[in-house]
């Protein structure tokens, strides 16, 4: 997972980019400084 890397598509969608194939399931949160985390999207990725 550390050469994983991820492309924003758009405000909405994104993309986990991984050396190798794997299924996974990940999940995107934010945070602004000063407030909770906060989850912004979450989806079921298929890497590769």
């Amino acid at each position: 997972w550390q050469a994983a890397r991820l492309q924003l598509l758009t405000l909405q969608s994104w993309l986990l980019d991984a050396p190798c194939s794997l299924p996974a399931e990940a999940a995107l949160c934010w945070r602004a400084p000063g407030e909770q985390l906060g989850e912004a999207a979450a989806a079921g990725v298929l890497v590769g």
